[in-house]
């Protein structure tokens, strides 16, 4: 049988807080305040004139 090794979380700024909250406002789906703002703030940074979308590794 091969086997998938995964690697532990690292958690070393705010990414607790970040799961604490989206727990909290019941935003633990593939939407939600988070994403469009991660989805705004690399299209500032791209400064681009298309839109960015943010997926999932699935």
């Amino acid at each position: 049988m091969k086997q998938i090794f995964l690697s532990p979380p690292h958690l070393c700024g705010r990414e607790k807080e970040f799961i604490e909250e989206a727990i909290q406002t019941n935003w633990i789906t593939t939407a939600g305040s988070n994403i469009e703002a991660f989805q705004q703030e690399l299209n500032n940074f791209l400064d681009s004139e298309v839109h960015t979308l943010a997926l999932n590794s699935w």
